[in-house]
């Protein structure tokens, strides 16, 4: 299974709330706690690399830093349309909390999405 690293500039100068997994020495996909909380903001996986254990990696260093921190249960949501993401993340032990239309500032029109839990 691919290990999350640190191995990017950018991603340094985030510390520890970013991680990079790699595979056979590519970046395959990042992912990020971004206000340092037990919220799950950010991952993404190369295409190449879908399917492969990145987005598991990225998430199990994630859920341990929130562990590390204090907290007993990590949160992350999802566009609803994002089947794939959805699949992983339920398959990890996360479960449903909520569903709502959320504005989202990136792509600057309304999404649906899906927040999930998992217990630590």
């Amino acid at each position: 299974m691919p290990q999350p690293i640190l191995s990017c500039r950018f991603c340094k100068n985030w510390g520890p709330r970013v991680v990079v997994a790699e595979i056979g020495g590519a970046a395959a996909g990042i992912g990020a706690c971004e206000c340092n909380d037990n919220t799950i903001s950010d991952i993404w996986i190369a295409p190449a690399f879908e399917g492969r254990g990145a987005g598991s990696a990225l998430i199990g260093a994630l859920e341990a830093q929130i562990a590390g921190r204090g907290y007993a249960e990590a949160h992350i949501q999802v566009a609803v349309r994002n089947e794939r993401a959805l699949q992983l993340y339920r398959h990890l032990g996360y479960r449903e909390t909520w569903r709502k239309v959320l504005f989202d500032p990136i792509l600057e029109t309304d999404l649906e999405k899906v927040g999930l839990s998992k217990l630590l």
